[in-house]
């Protein structure tokens, strides 16, 4: 019986290569092989990079707040400024100059309704205002530590989120956790552990607003950076455990003075 071959013509030389079809079929396997080995290194590679430029922003996030308290006589950047017009004194409008009240950006870029700039994290696939549901990122990717930083309005939350501190109330700035990737979607503050995401290594498991703080981020981790301007990555078991935590997001981690107290400075 005669094997049929197929025949490839390569032109310099005018030399025929003859491959019998199970020879290419051979060939196909180990290429799909190959392929199949490299994509997760190459996978893990790209969230790496994202991964990366999320530390960058948190970086740059954390120089311009300590620029502003620089220039406001060490005061914190609060999450929202006192003020008639509350939502463009937000605190990513306010430090990146978006409402034209400081007269300085710091060097970072805050564009309305558009994915792009200082605060979008490039791991969070949801776009901001995607849909009308709510279950979106309306504004950042990131999110700001109320409990520390104060500023909130609302009058359904406790009232030492609704005060200023300075930089000096920390005990431990390295370890205060000032702003972090965020999971509340329409929202600029931590309302809770759940507004916290950790979509670094492993996909935060979690909905948009999601409201129960452990159901699957046990895998993933969270960028935060701290108050003294270090960038901190950790899963939710180093955040949130109590007996020995590296990290601080709610009153631990500074303490009261007789000027300030851990209530701080009323804002409003």
């Amino acid at each position: 019986m005669k094997t049929e071959r197929t025949s490839i013509k390569n032109n310099p030389g005018n030399h025929n290569f003859n491959f019998t079809l199970i020879e290419l079929l051979v060939v196909i396997a180990i290429i799909a092989i190959l392929a199949a080995i490299l994509l997760p290194s190459l996978q893990s590679a790209r969230e790496r990079g994202k991964a990366s430029g999320c530390i960058n922003n948190l970086k740059q996030i954390g120089t311009a707040f300590n620029m502003y308290s620089d220039d406001f006589g060490d005061w914190v950047l609060p999450a929202t400024q006192p003020g008639a017009s509350n939502y463009e004194r937000d605190w990513y409008k306010h430090i990146s100059n978006y409402n034209k009240i400081i007269g300085k950006s710091y060097g970072l870029t805050y564009y309305k309704n558009k994915t792009i700039g200082s605060f979008v994290c490039p791991s969070e696939g949801v776009e901001f205002n995607v849909d009308n549901t709510n279950l979106y990122y309306g504004h950042t990717h990131y999110i700001i530590n109320a409990h520390f930083c104060g500023g909130s309005y609302s009058g359904n939350i406790p009232s030492y989120m609704r005060k200023a501190r300075k930089r000096t109330a920390a005990q431990k700035p390295s370890q205060v956790m000032l702003v972090m990737d965020s999971k509340t979607g329409n929202n600029y503050r931590t309302p809770g552990s759940e507004g916290f995401a950790y979509r670094h290594g492993r996909p935060d498991t979690r909905k948009l607003n999601a409201a129960t703080s452990n159901d699957g981020v046990g895998k993933g981790k969270c960028n935060s950076v701290a108050l003294a301007g270090n960038v901190v990555t950790a899963d939710w078991n180093e955040i949130f455990d109590n007996s020995g935590s590296r990290f601080y997001w709610q009153q631990r981690g500074y303490v009261p003075t007789d000027k300030e107290g851990d209530q701080g400075v009323p804002l409003y």
